[in-house]
Formats: structure tokens, sequence, C-alpha cells
């Protein structure tokens, strides 16, 4: 069973009804995996950077993936990075024309987390455009 730190109740910070929704709703898509890995990494990453996990009870956002989700930080952390790779590579990004093969994986852009934007997409379209002028095998 998970060690997790919650927060007494009279520390708790007061957070809106919109705020609560708001949490219900990211929670839901990390809970169904909605979408993509990408729909999971952006919930994630609000939860962590608006510390909507305080709601919930826990002091820290690796008590709450660990409490919550029975997720480590690191992939949790993986997660969080490769979506927004994947936001980089899309059409959401506007500073750059979107690459034409999207990921379909967290893992797949795992390591172009650490490439500037630019590099992302130029890097990716070199890994993928090459195999789809690949023929498909002929299967019997």
């Amino acid at each position: 069973m998970p060690i997790t730190t919650k927060l007494p109740i009279a520390e708790v910070p007061e957070f809106s009804a919109s705020d609560r929704a708001r949490l219900k709703h990211l929670e839901a898509i990390i809970e169904k995996g909605i979408g993509t890995f990408v729909d999971v990494g952006q919930s994630l990453c609000e939860v962590r950077d608006d510390r909507l996990y305080l709601m919930e009870g826990f002091t820290t956002f690796s008590d709450y993936l660990r409490g919550k989700w029975a997720l480590g930080k690191t992939y949790a952390y993986q997660l969080i990075a490769s979506s927004q790779v994947a936001t980089n590579l899309s059409a959401a990004a506007d500073m750059m024309r979107p690459c034409e093969i999207q990921p379909v994986h967290e893992r797949q852009v795992r390591p172009l987390s650490i490439l500037n934007p630019a590099q992302q997409c130029e890097v990716w379209e070199a890994a993928v455009i090459p195999q789809m002028a690949r023929p498909s095998p002929i299967r019997k």
C-alpha cells in the first residue's frame, strides 16, 4: 500500500467550485486515459501546475501520483513531457507547421523532450518519413 501524505483539513487552501469541477474533469481524463497520452499528460501537468492535488488532501504532487493513481513520479513526468512534445508536433503548435504523422504512444516521443520545439519536429519527421517510403510487407 503506498504511503501518502495528506494535509489536515484545516490546512487545505480554499478552492472555488470552478477549481473543484476542473479537478474532477482532469481526473476523469487521467482515469480513463481518454484520447491519448497527450490528454493524460496535459491533465497531469495542469493538476501539478495549479496544485489542484491539494484539494484531495495531498501535500505533494508525488504523493498525489502514488496515492491517487499508483503512478511513479518519473513516469508521470515522462507523460507530461511527451504530451508537450506531441503538442509541439501537432497543428496546435502555432510556431511551426505541423508534422504530417503524429505519435501514438508516449514512448515514441520521449527522447525528443530534451530538444527545442523546432528540433523536435525536424527530428520526428526525419525518423518517420523514411518509414512512410518503405513498402508494406506482403502477407500471404
